[in-house]
Order: structure tokens, then sequence, then C-alpha cells
């Protein structure tokens, strides 16, 4: 769908569809939509009973509404979404939605043991705000757990540098991601790679 062109009506008629077993639907790209905790809400609803979706970006939706005051009823949802056993998604893009550490916390939790994601995108989403802990946490676990991520991204998500050695332990225990793009974290990228196990490469 069109930047800036989807409206509450477009999300609940949506969200009626995805709601049904065995939809053709398998991708869904919202992006740039102001879709916000309200629509993530039926959305993530909506994902309980589906059975076929595998793609889903929601880059820039304001899903936790204004970064001074998040509103977390919408990643509840779509966490509860996402970690139904019907669940067949393999792709999520949440890039630059200001999730923050509680946000992320949160939506990294149900991600975890997902058995087929192999793709996340979780750039710019203040996840150490204020060096809070909850945000690399959650990702340290994500990498630990999660057994079929190939890849993901973490990107302009400035990190304390306590958090190096908990990411470096998780990412030894990772055997399955292949592409990591950790840019503008703070943390050194070399460290990074020390810690992938044999045969780990990036993207050039």
């Amino acid at each position: 769908m069109a930047k800036r062109s989807v409206s509450r009506e477009h999300i609940a008629a949506l969200s009626d569809f995805l709601a049904l077993l065995n939809t053709r639907l398998v991708r869904i790209t919202l992006s740039h939509n102001r879709i916000g905790p309200q629509g993530l809400v039926l959305l993530g609803k909506a994902l309980v009973t589906n059975n076929a979706l595998q793609f889903l970006e929601l880059e820039a939706c304001e899903l936790a509404g204004s970064a001074y005051r998040p509103q977390l009823d919408g990643l509840l949802a779509l966490s509860k979404g996402v970690q139904s056993a019907r669940s067949s998604l393999r792709s999520l893009n949440v890039a630059n939605n200001d999730l923050q550490p509680d946000g992320c916390r949160i939506l990294l939790g149900a991600l975890a043991f997902h058995p087929t994601l192999t793709a996340l995108d979780l750039s710019n989403n203040m996840l150490s705000l204020f060096n809070d802990r909850q945000g690399y946490l959650a990702l340290a676990s994500l990498l630990q757990f999660a057994r079929g991520l190939c890849w993901l991204s973490i990107s302009e998500n400035p990190l304390p540098r306590h958090a190096e050695p908990v990411l470096q332990r998780a990412l030894a225990a990772n055997a399955s991601l292949t592409s990591l793009d950790a840019s503008h974290c703070g943390i050194s990228e070399l460290q990074l790679r020390l810690a992938q196990p044999e045969g780990w490469q990036k993207d050039a």
C-alpha cells in the first residue's frame, strides 16, 4: 500500500481478512503509514488465527505512538500474534518506530523462539535509551535462542559499552546468523565478527 494512504478503516478491513484461516495473503507492506498502537492491536489480534502470512513490513508506522509517551498495547498484541502456534512469519521489519527498551523487550521476547523467523529489521528503535539494559538483554536472548534467524539489522541503535560482552557471548552461541548489520551502534564491528561462529560472513 502507498505511503500515508492507509486509514483506520483500511486497517480494520485488512485485519478482518487477515484473521481468516488459509488466506493466500503471504506479504503485507504497510511501511510509512500511521498504523499506531490501535492499528497494531487489530493486526496483532488477526495474526493469532492467521496461518499464511510470511512477510510483514511495518517500518516507520509509529507502532508505539509518541516517543515521549510510548503505548505498548499494540506491541503486546503483535507479540501475542507472532507467538501463535499457527504463525508462519519469516520476515519482520519494524525499523524506525522508536520502540525504546520496553517495546524492544516485548517484541524480541516473543520472537526468540519463533520456529520460522529468518529475518528481522530492528534498526533505529532506541534499543538502549538512557543505557537501559532491557533492550540489549532481550536482543542477546534472541540471538541465543532464535535457531532459524539468518539476517538481522540492529543499525542506528546506540549501545552502551557494557552491552558488548553480552552480545559477544550471544553471537558465539548462535549458529544460524549469516548477515548482521550493527552499523552506528557504537560497538566495534570487528569485535562482533570475532564472536561469530566459524563460517560466518557479513554481506559486502
